[in-house]
């Protein structure tokens, strides 16, 4: 994918809506924060909270695209043909869902899942949501976080050999599975 205004390699995708017309522009890092600082001045901000928008925004994106392609000018194909771990359904590599901004299928989720969540806790603290969430999948979420939790203190517990605690725990698992599937069959079902 080629930038619309130099040529280079793309690393942004932006759509917009403009009379009416879905338009799509693909973007260099350079040109984008180019794009950036020509649009935000029409927002309705101060000139500090602008600054400080934009000084996060540049940031972001150029710490995803620093800490994950680990030069800037790298392409693609240099990425992809280095070895980069690459999806095991389709293919797609980091490199691409970065650059793209989407993950080629399902299976992406789970083959990069530690890379995504190295990219979540680096940008934004944390790999968990911490906003609200719907009533009716608060209790699912609970449970879920107890499972991982109580996971957690299983491992450091076979680690430590310590065999009769982490089988109470193995048991504490498996009865918070049963109740999460009780209670995710009441909310999707």
């Amino acid at each position: 994918m080629k930038c619309d205004k130099c040529n280079n390699d793309a690393n942004f995708e932006i759509h917009f809506i403009d009379n009416n017309n879905k338009k799509t522009i693909r973007l260099c890092k350079d040109c984008y924060f180019k794009y950036i600082s020509d649009i935000m001045p029409n927002m309705d901000l101060g000139e500090g909270d602008f600054k400080y928008f934009q000084e996060i925004l540049s940031d972001l994106i150029g710490s995803i695209i620093n800490t994950k392609s680990g030069k800037e000018n790298k392409t693609e194909e240099d990425t992809t043909t280095k070895g980069e771990k690459k999806c095991s359904n389709c293919g797609t590599s980091l490199s691409e869902i970065i650059s793209k901004g989407k993950f080629g299928c399902s299976q992406c989720y789970e083959d990069f899942k530690d890379e995504v969540k190295e990219i979540l806790n680096q940008t934004q603290g944390d790999s968990k949501h911490k906003g609200k969430i719907p009533e009716r999948y608060e209790g699912l979420i609970k449970i879920r976080d107890k499972i991982e939790e109580k996971e957690e203190i299983l491992k450091d517990l076979i680690v430590n050999e310590d065999y009769e605690n982490a089988a109470k725990i193995r048991d504490e698992i498996k009865e918070l599975k049963i109740d999460l599937s009780e209670i995710d069959g009441e909310v999707n079902g």
